[in-house]
């Protein structure tokens, strides 16, 4: 759509700002992508989600990075939690390879006799609830894995569990991550392009995992579920994403750009 909004608007003094919101290193054609390259040239602006989104694109295309806003949550999270008879890892997203709910299940697998009273819900719908399924029931975690479907009150949802986990191949920006982040949850996440890196500060308001390293992902879970305090700590830092993401921040920024390509069109 963006090309062809471009294409329609040669000749005409009309300024367009173009945005892209998935990352574009994983569109799987080979001409939308070269196209894309050739045409944003003529854009007004392009913008991007995340930094890295950003790096793909030619130098000589304008850019600028705008971020989807964080909001505060209805349903924070309580500022400290305790230790609990049941406790909750979540995880939420559409039930397809993109979101990588086949390296979370292997991720908890080997932890159920450590931490028995944990549980893993995984939220959402899509093609795979069944190929999930059945990986689950042949990780032997049945009575430890839920998917619970689809909810309307995530925030809410997110701010009873105990740990947020984020396990895509690729994300275009996060929304979910910040999400729980907002409410008060302790994550664990993926570095996967792109958006995590960018939110998350390792060590200090979660806990980045090498892409794809489902070791890492696994031994990432085991520190936080061993450890109330850490949760604690890295949970009230996660709170603070919403002043950076705030919504007043990331219209400033839209009525910015917006000002600065029609001063500079000279409309």
């Amino acid at each position: 759509m963006n090309i062809l909004t471009l294409m329609a608007t040669i000749g005409l003094k009309i300024p367009v700002i173009v945005s892209e919101r998935n990352h574009p290193v994983f569109n799987t054609s080979k001409f939308l992508s070269l196209s894309r390259q050739a045409v944003y040239k003529m854009s007004a602006c392009l913008v991007l989600q995340t930094h890295d989104a950003g790096a793909f694109f030619s130098s000589s295309i304008p850019k600028s990075v705008i971020p989807n806003p964080i909001l505060v949550p209805e349903y924070p999270a309580p500022v400290l939690k305790s230790e609990a008879s049941s406790q909750t890892l979540v995880a939420m997203g559409r039930l397809c390879s993109q979101k990588g709910f086949d390296f979370l299940l292997n991720a908890f697998a080997p932890l159920g006799n450590k931490f028995p009273d944990w549980v893993l819900e995984i939220w959402g719908e899509g093609a795979q609830r069944g190929n999930l399924e059945n990986l689950r029931d042949e990780l032997g975690l049945r009575e430890r894995v839920r998917f619970p479907g689809l909810t309307k009150e995530h925030y809410k949802t997110m701010a009873e569990a105990d740990i947020f986990v984020l396990s895509s191949r690729y994300e275009g920006f996060p929304n979910v991550l910040g999400e729980a982040m907002a409410c008060g949850l302790p994550v664990v996440s993926f570095d996967c392009p792109s958006g995590p890196s960018e939110m998350i500060q390792d060590g200090v308001n979660g806990l980045l995992v090498p892409p794809e390293n489902i070791q890492e992902l696994s031994s990432s879970l085991e520190r936080l579920m061993a450890s109330v305090e850490l949760r604690n700590t890295l949970g009230e830092q996660a709170r603070k994403i919403t002043e950076s993401y705030s919504l007043d921040k990331i219209v400033q920024s839209w009525e910015e750009l917006i000002g600065e390509v029609v001063n500079e069109q000279k409309i």
